[in-house]
């Protein structure tokens, strides 16, 4: 059996790449089992999701607290999450991530592979600069290293399972299979614990989810790696921006009649630039 775990942020279609590549696993006539795990049910919030494959029925039902293989759909959440915990010994882990990434492993054995699936996801034009949807692109990439599905079974589950843009979701998966390229790593990656609250139950889950109990008062900004800035000359202070923001980090200043955000709890989502009627509000790279 084939156990696979999957990290990412919510809206980045995570639960929906387990679906189809649990669906791909079911054409080739392989018994498989698929179900997501949710901390934060918000856009740009930690989510996990889960796909069991075997050649035979499986009766196992809880979660995967040993993967052989990790999907990393966003690198930021390599600072965040454990993503290594409990990874198989000569385990695999697949991270989404330009070169320009400085990536490190916690031992020897893990092979890491990696994609750019950002970039091939926002030239197909799949989401958004701030949110990019990069689920079909990791599913091509997770395939070609790995083997677990036919390219072709993979292409038939997106087709059937997408609902918008399933050329460019083709399209993006085929990319990846063809980009995904094997890395030398070296051994030094060490996971501090957040500040967050762990979720724990009869026995101690893996790093792949976060609860908070309130929104305000836990510092989110740790999941962002794209920023909203404002243009302060085009700000309306129309407050739509700060009526929508889920996390409580945008700040009203009346007196200069424009706003400002507490980048502490501001983990990155968008929901700010898409509202703005005036178009003040833009969102840049975390390094910009």
């Amino acid at each position: 059996m084939i156990e696979i775990r999957f990290h990412g942020r919510g809206g980045e279609g995570v639960v929906v790449a387990s679906e189809i590549l649990a669906k791909s696993a079911s054409k080739e006539g392989k018994y498989v089992q698929s179900f997501p795990f949710f901390g934060v049910e918000r856009r740009g919030a930690p989510v996990s999701a889960f796909v069991r494959i075997d050649e035979k029925e499986i009766w196992i039902k809880e979660l995967i607290y040993q993967p052989d293989i990790v999907v990393v759909f966003d690198p930021v959440l390599l600072n965040t999450v454990n993503v290594f915990d409990g990874l198989k010994e000569n385990g695999t882990i697949l991270i989404n991530c330009g070169k320009d990434i400085e990536i490190k492993k916690p031992r020897e054995d893990i092979k890491v592979a990696v994609v750019d699936a950002t970039k091939i996801a926002l030239g197909m034009g799949l989401g958004t600069k701030a949110l990019p949807i990069v689920n079909t692109a990791m599913l091509g990439a997770l395939v070609k290293i790995t083997e677990l599905v036919k390219l072709e079974s993979l292409v038939e589950s997106i087709e059937e399972t997408v609902k918008v843009k399933k050329q460019e979701n083709i399209e993006s998966a085929k990319e990846a299979y063809n980009s995904v390229e094997w890395k030398e790593v070296p051994i030094g990656f060490e996971f501090k614990e957040s500040e967050f609250e762990e979720i724990k139950g009869e026995k101690n889950l893996p790093q792949i989810a976060i609860s908070l109990k309130t929104t305000e008062g836990n510092k989110t900004g740790k999941w962002r790696f794209i920023k909203p800035v404002i243009e302060k000359d085009k700000c309306r202070l129309c407050l739509l921006c700060w009526k929508f923001c889920p996390d409580i980090s945008i700040k009203i200043n009346k007196e200069e009649k424009s706003i400002s955000f507490d980048y502490s709890k501001c983990k990155g989502c968008g929901i700010c630039a898409e509202v703005c009627p005036a178009g003040a509000i833009k969102m840049v790279e975390e390094r910009e």
